[in-house]
């Protein structure tokens, strides 16, 4: 008999609710594996009942209709929110060791082969530390950034592989520290959380280290962050804090979506948004000095600029991010053999960095089926492994693990 059942998922709000009481139960869940303890029986059947309202929510061509404060339905990619509780609902069943790895293999048609050719790479070297993108590289993507907490079987599978180095494992995103902290569930500290491209970092002593900038780019950057705020707060603009990306002020660049895969919001609303936002960037930078631009088609990101040794403006990069961890932790991050993983060309100046200064051996494994990206990856580091899926990677890395006593990676 379930004890506590969860109530309906009917809006936005009641899905950030229902995702954060997951996040609460992950969390017990992840300490009770490596103590050796049971799981509560009915912390279980409370992440079932969530599921089943998840799965309860009217559909439309598959994706959840739920309400917005504006008095109209929204179409909402719910599938990662779906599927990561399925997976961990397999991994926590009793009694049934290999549920979670028979279902994996279900859902990847080359899980089995990809995995033991990945544990076969891995296996020709000593690895003493990791640097690894969080979003589609060791996490499955999540259509908003707030609900994409991690699962049980990732935290258990990441925290195995990290228990086995005898360097550090740095998790490297360009989201903001402190969103990326309100998502993942590793209870040991064992991971250096990296944030912003490298801009912020959180140690394993939990230590918060900062990219310097100078008083000048704090203001502008402030001025354009509290000029976005405002136009976020008129009318039906708060639409847009709850599609995709949101507003994620990270340190030193600035995320804001104004579409989503389902186009949600009206096209000519959205150029109108996205038009004013680009007048706040001009007035508060006339002489585009301090800020650059890119669209993905959904978001705008607004980078702020660092000077080379040249003087010349460029935007930072996760390279920059991971020479200044490499910098200001003691012995770095990049000593003998460090394994580097990434799934977007956003991650190439990560790798190649790595392959500058490293101390050691670098290899690589990238999540992606991009002949052009994975072209690029094997010229920057010959030593490289290719998967298709994130769940791929983290179950080769916790199988790496759980060989480390018989001389693997050590």
């Amino acid at each position: 008999m379930i004890k506590e059942r969860h109530g309906s998922i009917n809006s936005l709000d009641d899905l950030y609710r229902a995702v954060r009481k997951t996040m609460t139960i992950r969390k017990k869940m992840v300490k009770a594996y490596f103590k050796n303890r049971r799981w509560a029986a009915n912390d279980i059947r409370i992440l079932q009942s969530i599921l089943d309202a998840l799965n309860d929510i009217p559909k439309s061509d598959g994706n959840a209709l739920l309400d917005t404060p504006f008095s109209r339905k929204m179409k909402v990619d719910v599938s990662y929110e779906i599927k990561e509780l399925e997976k961990d609902i397999e991994f926590l069943s009793p009694g049934r060791k290999d549920s979670l790895t028979d279902y994996l293999a279900r859902i990847h048609t080359e899980f089995a082969s990809q995995v033991r050719n990945g544990v076969k790479f891995l296996s020709g070297f000593r690895i003493r530390n990791l640097v690894t993108d969080r979003d589609g590289t060791i996490n499955n993507y999540c259509a908003r950034y707030r609900t994409s907490v991690q699962s049980i079987y990732n935290a258990v599978y990441l925290t195995s592989f990290a228990q086995a180095l005898t360097g550090r494992a740095v998790i490297l995103s360009s989201a903001p520290l402190r969103d990326m902290l309100d998502v993942v569930i590793d209870p040991f500290h064992l991971f250096i959380h990296a944030g912003s491209k490298g801009r912020e970092f959180m140690d394993e002593k939990r230590r918060k280290h900062i990219w310097p900038l100078t008083p000048q780019e704090k203001k502008i950057l402030k001025t354009l962050n509290e000029r976005i705020s405002a136009l976020l707060k008129e009318g039906e603009n708060r639409l847009f804090l709850q599609i995709g990306s949101g507003f994620q002020q990270k340190f030193g660049q600035t995320t804001i979506a104004y579409q989503d895969t389902f186009e949600s919001v009206p096209k000519e609303k959205s150029r109108d948004f996205i038009r004013r936002v680009r007048e706040i960037i001009r007035i508060t930078d006339p002489e585009c000095i301090f800020f650059r631009t890119e669209e993905t088609g959904k978001d705008l990101e607004i980078l702020l600029t660092v000077k080379e040794k040249d003087r010349a403006l460029k935007d930072f990069d996760k390279g920059d991010g991971v020479l200044f961890i490499d910098g200001n932790i003691e012995g770095g991050i990049l000593g003998k053999t460090t394994l580097v993983c990434g799934d977007t060309f956003s991650d190439l100046p990560m790798l190649r960095k790595a392959m500058e200064r490293g101390r050691g051996n670098i290899i690589s494994i990238f999540v992606t089926g991009d002949t052009g990206l994975r072209n690029q990856v094997a010229s920057v580091c010959p030593e490289s492994f290719f998967t298709d899926n994130p769940d791929i990677l983290v179950a080769i890395l916790f199988a790496a693990g759980l060989q480390c006593e018989r001389r693997f990676l050590r």
